[in-house]
């Protein structure tokens, strides 16, 4: 049983990391994430299109700036926090308490790099006006099609028969 329960708790910690680029052991520098970019670099970037003036970039800049700093230091702490369950899960008698309140804390970590993420996208969006919150929209949604035609279809190639 207890077998069972580290096999669970190293499966739990080791798939989170394995799916944020950039942490831990083997995904290379942290500025090599996946996903989208960050909002504010999606906003310089079309800031022509979005009609937004050279104040409001740097308004967006300096938020943006602030954010990586916070994200940054969330991330490195969620990396030390997947290490100290490695070394909770690798002894040969595993604390299941100790293995849960360490899974309590990366979850609490996590939580809030996510809560950063959302106050950074609130920020930014008081910035805008109503039509260029539309026009983000209209980009988003672009981006999306553009994301799904190199993907295929929903479902699977319909093409393909099993």
């Amino acid at each position: 049983m207890t077998r069972w329960i580290a096999i669970l708790a190293l499966l739990a910690t080791a798939l989170p990391v394995a799916a944020e680029p950039g942490e831990g052991r083997g995904f290379g520098p942290r500025h090599h994430r996946r996903g989208p970019p960050p909002l504010h670099h999606v906003l310089e970037r079309n800031a022509d299109r979005l009609g937004l003036d050279a104040s409001t970039l740097a308004e967006i800049r300096a938020i943006g700036e602030a954010s990586r700093e916070r994200a940054d230091r969330l991330r490195d702490e969620i990396r030390d926090l997947h290490d100290e369950m490695r070394d909770l899960i690798d002894r040969d008698a595993p604390d299941e308490p100790a293995v849960m309140r360490q899974a309590e804390r990366i979850g609490a970590a996590r939580t809030e790099a996510h809560k950063e993420r959302l106050a950074t996208m609130l920020r930014v969006r008081a910035l805008l006006t109503r039509e260029q919150r539309q026009a983000l929209v209209e980009l988003h949604r672009e981006r999306r099609e553009e994301r799904r035609g190199r993907r295929g279809p929903p479902g699977g190639d319909p093409s393909r028969t099993p």
